[in-house]
């Protein structure tokens, strides 16, 4: 007798353990540790997402990168010490369905002057359409400019690329990393990087069609030369099942490339894209949302270059503060998310996903 034909189970990651907290670098501090508490069960299992955000307009004070460092413990560090930092953290920690490498490379002096490659070795994943990137960095510097921003992508099932263009080579102070690979079984990954963007607006159009209830956006992106802030923030968001629009207040810098990932659950889990918008002098502004169990939900914008997953766009000229794009997010109640930023310059916006997972 021919064997009886059976369905193939669609892969889940499943139960979820979502926990949030905050802490703060305090002025002085080089870093930082965030308790977790309880302690997560597995790190190889558990996603962290994060917010720092700062108003200050030097490099080595305000790029700041986390990572999951034990069970209990998230460290956050910068190569400065001025000014204080408040981070909003969150992580999703998974039974089954879900790999994750913690990783904290270093920037690579490849002796090109024009721009920097570093070559991250990873273990290999499995499937790279099932397979996210998220990233951070502390870097030295006294003024934000073409060097800070960085493209980070998958390239191969064993490698990920970061990359560097404005001046090129490695901040004379240090530069490094933190790495998340993400490897999500219940989960459809598309990719691509960018040809440069000159302009205020970029689409990207003609890609295969998502459920946009159940799909979220990371990017990041390089710079080829000085300009003012607002050409430095870059805003994403899924505009259309097929495509996808970045905005930026000003086109004084050209952008080399953005690198996205957008990420399709094929699980359960619902993604709701939000607009929030604060004007020049604001620091607070406060979204209805439809009603979300907290419990397994995580908040995140897709620009990620540094300090988390956190970037808007703004049209704030008068100085180098990446602050005035930089918003943490918080869920006040089942109905709402309140964004808060430390730089009250610029009108601003962002286009946030609030993620509730599977239940």
């Amino acid at each position: 007798m021919p064997p009886t034909p059976t369905d193939t189970p669609t892969p889940t990651a499943q139960p979820v353990n979502v926990q949030r907290g905050t802490c703060t670098l305090s002025d002085g501090a080089t870093s930082t540790t965030c308790a977790v508490s309880p302690a997560v069960a597995d790190r190889t299992k558990t996603i962290l997402f994060f917010q720092a955000t700062s108003s200050t307009d030097q490099p080595a004070d305000g790029n700041i990168r986390c990572s999951l460092s034990t069970t209990a413990s998230i460290t956050c560090d910068r190569f400065g010490s001025t000014g204080s930092v408040n981070i909003a953290w969150q992580t999703a920690s998974f039974t089954a369905g879900v790999t994750v490498q913690h990783l904290t490379p270093a920037c690579n002096v490849d002796g090109d002057l024009n721009e920097d490659l570093t070559d991250v070795t990873i273990s290999a994943v499995a499937d790279l359409t099932k397979t996210f990137l998220l990233f951070s960095q502390r870097q030295a510097g006294v003024i934000f400019d073409a060097n800070d921003p960085k493209t980070v992508t998958l390239t191969s099932t064993t490698n990920v690329q970061i990359r560097q263009g404005g001046y090129g080579t490695c901040a004379a102070g240090g530069s490094q990393f933190g790495l998340q690979v993400v490897e999500f079984a219940a989960t459809s990954v598309t990719r691509g990087v960018t040809s440069a963007m000159a302009g205020t607006t970029l689409s990207v159009s003609g890609l295969p069609a998502v459920n946009t209830g159940k799909t979220f956006l990371l990017y990041s992106y390089r710079l080829a030369d000085s300009g003012t802030m607002a050409a430095y923030l870059l805003d994403g968001q899924i505009d259309s099942a097929t495509s996808l629009l970045f905005s930026r207040g000003a086109s004084t810098a050209q952008i080399d490339a953005i690198a996205w990932e957008r990420i399709e659950f094929t699980d359960p889990s619902v993604v709701q894209p939000v607009t929030a918008s604060m004007p020049d002098g604001g620091l607070t502004t406060t979204v209805a949302i439809s009603t979300i169990d907290s419990s397994r939900t995580i908040v995140l914008s897709g620009g990620q270059w540094t300090a988390g997953q956190l970037f808007g766009r703004s049209d704030y000229t008068v100085s180098p503060v990446i602050g005035v794009a930089q918003a943490r997010y918080t869920l006040p109640s089942a109905t709402e998310l309140l964004l808060t930023r430390d730089d009250n310059g610029g009108n601003s916006t962002w286009h946030p996903f609030v993620i509730e997972f599977q239940p």
